[in-house]
């Protein structure tokens, strides 16, 4: 059992999770790693979209600014995209 004062510091929280891990079972640890792999999985697959959504963000405002008539040079400052990326981006429109 965990005392409630070390649930407030994460360290000892941690250090009462891997000593009670101790006790558990080669099954019961497992199905620990299991999860602790399909979870760095779904944080990997969360992370990856989050940046696609970022690049489609920034891509729509890029073709904003095109629309606009700004320059390469403006919208390289707003967007950090490249001036090949800007080329590809005018062609696109």
């Amino acid at each position: 059992m965990i005392p409630k004062n070390a649930i407030e510091i994460p360290e000892l929280n941690e250090a009462y999770k891997l000593a009670s891990m101790n006790a558990w079972t080669e099954e019961e640890l497992e199905i620990y790693e299991y999860w602790q792999i399909r979870d760095a999985g779904d944080r990997y697959k969360i992370q990856e979209e989050f940046e696609k959504g970022i690049e489609k963000g920034i891509e729509r405002v890029a073709l904003e600014m095109i629309r606009d008539g700004e320059s390469n040079d403006k919208i390289r400052k707003y967007t950090r995209l490249t001036d090949d990326e800007i080329t590809k981006l005018r062609a696109k429109k």
